[in-house]
């Protein structure tokens, strides 16, 4: 499962450190571009603390990477 937001200046590695609370496995930066990888179970959890920052989605994922 995955999650890509828009990279508006976020220090990866602080939002990496608050996402691993909340089950992220890995996360990546392509360009202005961060993926987020996660256990379906830990999906909802995930997309709410996102919202909560306010970080805009580019892509909502419930299947695995391509």
């Amino acid at each position: 499962m995955f999650f890509q937001i828009k990279n508006d200046g976020i220090d990866i590695e602080e939002l990496e450190l608050e996402l691993i609370d909340f089950g992220a496995i890995e996360l990546s930066k392509i360009e202005n571009e961060i993926s987020i990888t996660a256990k379906f179970e830990d999906f909802g959890s995930i997309q709410k603390e996102l919202e909560k920052e306010k970080l805009k989605f580019l892509q909502l994922n419930s299947r695995e990477k391509p």
